[in-house]
């Protein structure tokens, strides 16, 4: 894999990366978006690239073929916000761009608060979306406010954020509950002892949405779980889609 990082190129003002196999592919594949969690650092485009657990799956994804972007979608904090989906919104324009990416649906691979922005995003533009894999994900927003990030949640939405106000545009259990959801295809890797998103939410999910793949990984809300994923079955399940 190879690299390619700037600034403006998808979004004015923001950090992005472009992941490009080191074999170009024989046809155009679908385009890859990578879309950050809730970072301790600026902006959240580049972080993956100083995490192993990360940079392992990515690097996996671009070598079979794939030519992936990342960008800062908004900072490190977005929670699912409008500026999120706006953002990605604009990185998927500009990753339709690139060489050797087919037109059409892009596939979204999340981590954490990133898994959560894909699910929102997706769910505002079905007929967009080739199939998210997810991280790790936020599922339930409300229930991660209340437990862990209230301030940092509360900043992303005007008056703070509650279910009644925002859950059914925000939170991917509200809209997955309301039908929102069916027919995406979904691969969400879960940790079985998360205590920042709990388990129990996660599961739900594959009752609450139609076309959902679970995969439990022993361990927390760690990097150390998301390197537990195996490669080859996000791949397989990548390639498999109509």
């Amino acid at each position: 894999m190879w690299t390619s990082a700037g600034m403006g190129r998808a979004v004015a003002s923001e950090n992005d990366v472009i992941m490009r196999p080191r074999i170009r592919p024989v046809s155009p594949l679908p385009g890859v978006l990578y879309v950050h969690g809730a970072e301790a650092d600026a902006g959240g485009a580049l972080t993956w690239m100083r995490i192993a657990s990360r940079a392992r799956l990515i690097n996996a994804i671009a070598d079979a073929g794939y030519t992936m972007l990342s960008c800062d979608l908004g900072g490190v904090a977005t929670w699912g916000n409008d500026t999120a989906i706006s953002r990605i919104t604009a990185a998927k324009n500009y990753l339709l761009t690139l060489q050797d990416v087919a037109a059409g649906k892009i596939v979204l691979v999340g981590q954490s608060m990133g898994g959560q922005n894909a699910m929102v995003w997706a769910a505002a533009n079905p007929t967009l979306v080739d199939c998210i894999i997810a991280a790790i994900p936020v599922v339930n927003i409300q229930d991660v406010r209340n437990r862990v990030y209230q301030t940092s949640v509360d900043a992303a939405y005007s008056g703070g954020y509650s279910d009644a106000t925002y859950g059914a545009a925000h939170s991917p259990y509200v809209i997955a509950g309301n039908g929102g959801l069916n027919g995406i295809p979904m691969q969400l890797w879960y940790g079985d002892s998360d205590t920042t998103c709990l388990p129990q939410y996660t599961q739900d999910m594959a009752t609450r949405a139609s076309a959902v793949e679970l995969h439990q990984l022993s361990g927390g809300h760690a990097e150390a779980t998301v390197a537990q994923i195996d490669p080859a079955v996000v791949l397989n399940y990548i390639a498999a889609l109509p």
